[in-house]
């Protein structure tokens, strides 16, 4: 923890914010160092180059998954963080962008077999889904219906269409943490 920064009941988690003597690269104007108004890069530190990690992983989670709640979005960046063992002080601990990513699922590609017009109206169906951050996977929604799933890695689920369901509906996948964007899928 830096001498000058803030610590203690109201700070929810930590991000890399620098020191004197070791800041963070940041782009600044030259003229703060030779007056000829162009860009240079310069070591700088505190809470102007740590909230812009903060807000550069919730951008990112948002991009990830706009769907999600600012509550969300909040729990989602303090149940991911990793240990402050130098900070008994430093919230819940200091902020981790790649575990943010890994626990948001993300629903990239969902198909259907057998497709929807080859199919006998009682036929068993599944859909296979593709994206990332299935590990965590609890629950996955077809429509207003919960269906079971078996994950056969990370990235792929293989779920079971619920019976009797028909039409076009979406599909979504729960983690602890949040849910996927949805997917729409004709049945």
């Amino acid at each position: 923890r830096s001498s000058f920064s803030n610590y203690g009941g109201p700070v929810k988690l930590a991000a890399p914010g620098g020191d004197y003597g070791t800041g963070i690269l940041s782009t600044v104007i030259n003229s703060q160092l030779t007056n000829n108004g162009l860009y240079d890069y310069a070591e700088q530190s505190g809470t102007s180059m740590a909230a812009p990690h903060v807000a550069a992983t919730a951008a990112l989670a948002l991009h990830l998954n706009p769907q999600l709640s600012v509550t969300e979005l909040e729990a989602l960046l303090i149940k991911t963080v990793r240990p402050a063992s130098t900070c008994s002080e430093c919230g819940a601990g200091i902020l981790n962008a790649a575990a943010v990513v890994a626990a948001l699922p993300t629903l990239t590609t969902v198909s259907l077999n057998p497709p929807a017009a080859d199919a006998a109206a009682d036929a068993p169906r599944t859909l296979t889904l593709r994206g990332g951050g299935f590990t965590g996977a609890t629950q996955v929604w077809v429509g207003s219906q919960q269906a079971t799933f078996t994950r056969t890695k990370d990235s792929t689920l293989v779920v079971t269409v619920p019976a009797g369901l028909s039409g076009t509906m979406a599909v979504w996948v729960k983690s602890p943490l949040a849910r996927s964007t949805s997917r729409l899928v004709t049945i």
